[in-house]
């Protein structure tokens, strides 16, 4: 919200961290005993992507009418280079590409295997990142950008965070929200100062991404919060995905042309957002993945 109103040089760096968590959320989903069949896996993450991003692009609509042609239906469907009439929709691509791939390969593969070509895809897209970033190929808006591009690595990145936090500092004793909260402080830092599309920057959001994301979660297993705090995380955890979305679109309902409107816009995308995630959001997805599992091609996912 901070970049989008221009209170900040380089906020857009703050969306790696989000990939990376992204990546965490998706390594315990896949990885674990009770992971979801196939089928639950996809009808949740497109339903989840796509359901609330259709309610703001309608909103959005009717604010700012957009005509119905072909990149009209590209940004509908979000396809990679679409039109982001709304600013942030353009990460959304890459989560999907990012589900299907990462899904792809743990379901079809044996386990020991899946882990082993993520690796080696994690080693690709940090060479191509460095190489890409430090000016030694040019790969912009190439498809082997989108694949194994930076943004891509950071994905890949919170993979590696949701390893490393099953297996690691298990019997450390030192206290980990300490090391969290500098490279939190410096992972900030780097977002606010330096221009997103410097090597140096990539590099230090990526690192420190992967492990504020691991300490930060593994410090939560071992100290967990007071059940009011986590009620309020929770809460806004919950609405975290429509803050995304609607941040823009309160943006153009209110100009932000002095710190005064600009904390409005704050305070209200907040509120408006967790409004609806519980009235819209939470029973729509109900809703879309009950008539979805009606319609299932049972055999069709049972033998992928």
């Amino acid at each position: 919200m901070f970049h989008h109103l221009n209170i900040t040089r380089s906020g857009n760096n703050g969306v790696y961290i989000f990939f990376a968590i992204s990546g965490f959320v998706i390594y315990l989903k896949l990885f674990s005993r009770d992971r979801p069949t196939p089928f639950q896996f996809f009808r949740n993450r497109i339903t989840k992507i796509f359901f609330l991003y259709w309610v703001a692009l309608f909103i959005l609509s009717l604010l700012l009418p957009f005509p119905l042609d072909s990149s009209a239906i590209q940004t509908i469907l979000l396809f990679p280079g679409h039109i982001s009439r709304i600013k942030v929709s353009w990460s959304l691509s890459y989560e999907l590409y990012f589900y299907f791939l990462t899904a792809a390969i743990v379901y079809l593969l044996p386990h020991k295997y899946a882990k082993t070509v993520l690796f080696l895809l994690l080693i690709s897209a940090t060479m191509v990142s460095i190489l890409y970033t430090g000016g030694w190929i040019q790969i912009k808006s190439s498809v082997l950008n989108f694949f194994l591009g930076k943004n891509t690595w950071h994905f890949f990145l919170g993979l590696l965070s949701g390893y490393l936090s099953t297996i690691s500092f298990k019997s450390a004793r030192v206290p980990l929200i300490l090391p969290a909260f500098i490279l939190g402080t410096i992972l900030l830092s780097a977002a606010f100062i330096y221009p997103s599309d410097d090597l140096f920057t990539v590099l230090v959001t990526g690192a420190l991404s992967t492990g504020l994301v691991c300490l930060s979660t593994v410090y939560e297993r071992r100290n967990p919060l007071p059940a009011k705090q986590a009620r309020v995380f929770g809460i806004l955890g919950d609405a975290s995905y429509a803050i995304y979305l609607f941040a823009p679109i309160v943006g153009i309902m209110i100009p932000g042309r002095n710190p005064q409107e600009k904390i409005i816009i704050v305070l209200l995308t907040i509120s408006i957002s967790v409004l609806v995630n519980r009235f819209i959001e939470g029973p729509g997805l109900v809703f879309c993945r009950k008539m979805l599992s009606v319609f299932k091609p049972v055999h069709i996912i049972n033998e992928f």
